[in-house]
């Protein structure tokens, strides 16, 4: 029996679309339905109560955006140590904590190189990842470092996919990044669940080959039957503008993907990992990149987001 957190999200959807209703708990501040329920809010001081079937835990949930930049730390930090204490104690055998590359930061390839995460987000997921592995001891500890995640119920590529149909597309730096399909991620979440593995294991998930923006959104374009055209922007002017939307989103009371510490990342060059180790655990799946843009096209259009 799992129990997830963050099912209502981007990664967590497409994960629980994989299971039936009966493998799972989910763990949340509201119920939307799901048939087996726990509530919790990270603001309140309730303890975390994980009922005793529970076997495995999959820490989907963390703050990629946010106006209060403290609440990375209150959400991706507090929230891990928390759900990790509370497993130890109920005697769960696994704890799966969906990570971030961020946290690594873009010069670390490979898993054990040293981490130097370049935004106030990746130094949060770092953080998580400290307070998670103080257990490793205790309980089966595997940390899954995605990098740049697309798919179905996705809002942040979604921009990237809105800005190709527009025909112009703003590009700071040309870096390549690494990148994986949801539906790939979640597979591999799911393999990870069942496969031997030491305590305190961390990999990135990603497809082999990283890719230029241009190259990615010249996909999205070829699909769309668009013609698109880039348009440098200076990295101050970049900055400048985040700043801008950073005072919106206070105004406005909803934060946005694009902020200062967003372009931080942007700026830093490439973020190139490396998948080799996963590969020596489970039997990897990649989609290639143009099956998965079109079916995330598809979905966007059928569910009326383009």
């Amino acid at each position: 029996m799992y129990l997830i957190t963050g099912a209502t999200g981007f990664i967590g959807k497409n994960l629980i679309e994989k299971l039936s209703p009966d493998e799972f708990y989910v763990m949340g501040r509201r119920n939307v339905g799901f048939a087996n329920f726990i509530p919790f809010d990270i603001a309140s001081d309730k303890e975390i109560v994980i009922p005793e079937d529970i076997n495995t835990v999959i820490h989907i949930a963390g703050c990629t955006k946010t106006i209060n930049k403290q609440d990375y730390f209150k959400v991706n930090v507090e929230w891990s140590k928390k759900l990790i204490e509370a497993s130890v104690k109920a005697g769960v055998k696994r704890f799966i904590l969906v990570s971030s590359q961020a946290a690594a930061g873009n010069r670390a390839v490979k898993e054990d190189d040293e981490c130097e995460p370049v935004s106030i987000y990746g130094k949060s997921k770092l953080l998580a990842e400290k307070e998670v592995l103080k257990y490793k001891d205790k309980i089966c500890i595997v940390i899954v470092r995605p990098p740049a995640v697309f798919g179905p119920y996705d809002s942040d590529f979604f921009k990237t996919f809105k800005m190709v149909k527009s025909g112009i597309a703003p590009i700071v730096k040309n870096s390549k990044f690494s990148y994986v399909f949801v539906k790939d991620l979640v597979y591999s979440i799911l393999e990870l669940t069942k496969v031997d593995v030491t305590s305190g294991e961390i990999f990135f998930v990603s497809a082999d080959n990283p890719i230029l923006q241009t190259d990615f959104m010249n996909i999205i374009a070829k699909i769309m039957q668009k013609n698109i055209k880039f348009v440098k922007i200076p990295e101050m002017i970049a900055f400048v503008f985040a700043f801008l939307n950073e005072i919106k989103a206070k105004i406005v009371g909803k934060a946005d993907i694009f902020s200062i510490d967003k372009v931080r990342e942007i700026v830093a060059g490439n973020w190139i990992c490396d998948n080799s180790k996963i590969k020596k655990f489970i039997k990897y799946r990649e989609t290639p990149i143009e099956v998965a843009l079109e079916e995330t096209y598809i979905w966007y259009k059928e569910n009326k987001w383009l």
